[in-house]
């Protein structure tokens, strides 16, 4: 019996983002001492640890993990797993994962412009990440950002707000 499931649940991958992968191998009681290797479809397969150290969760269990970075696409990609140990049967396992996108200005260099003429914009931080180096403001500052940019046309009174998000939010104004 050989099981392939994601640490923390059922939630999907995110693009870009690591992610520890988990084999349960057990033959009526665990199975120590296989060789474990996989990866997603298309890449050199890597060796699966069953070791307790991070990200394996505890040694000689019979669960074996490697932490994988999620490749930067959305849709499903299949996680491809060969399972061998002495006296057992080989096989190979693939299960299948959703991968969500990062929104298109979750970084920095990507913000979204608003033309001066628009009066509002809506969007999603669903998925988004904090940059390396990213300013932290406010009380419990969360760790997904997204960003636009706006020039003012002319100088005069502006509101900017997060009014609609099903969420507490923070906002931050940079100039320069």
């Amino acid at each position: 019996f050989v099981e392939v499931s994601i640490t923390g649940g059922d939630s999907p991958l995110t693009a870009g983002e690591s992610k520890s992968i988990c084999v349960r191998v057990s033959d009526m009681s665990p199975v120590t001492g296989a060789t474990v290797l996989g990866g997603f479809a298309g890449q050199s397969p890597v060796a699966f640890l069953d070791n307790g150290v991070s990200p394996d969760a505890t040694g000689s269990d019979g669960v074996y993990s490697k932490a994988l970075t999620g490749p930067d696409v959305s849709g499903s990609i299949d996680v491809v797993v060969s399972v061998s140990a002495p006296g057992k049967t080989s096989t190979v396992v693939t299960q299948e994962f959703s991968i969500v996108g990062r929104p298109a200005n979750d970084d920095f260099a990507d913000r979204i412009a608003v033309s001066p003429g628009q009066s509002s914009v809506s969007g999603s931080n669903l998925n988004s990440s904090r940059e390396t180096g990213e300013s932290v403001y406010g009380y419990g500052a969360g760790s997904q950002t997204v960003w636009w940019s706006w020039t003012a046309p002319a100088t005069e009174a502006v509101t900017i707000t997060t009014l609609g998000s099903d969420f507490d939010t923070i906002l931050a104004i940079y100039t320069g």
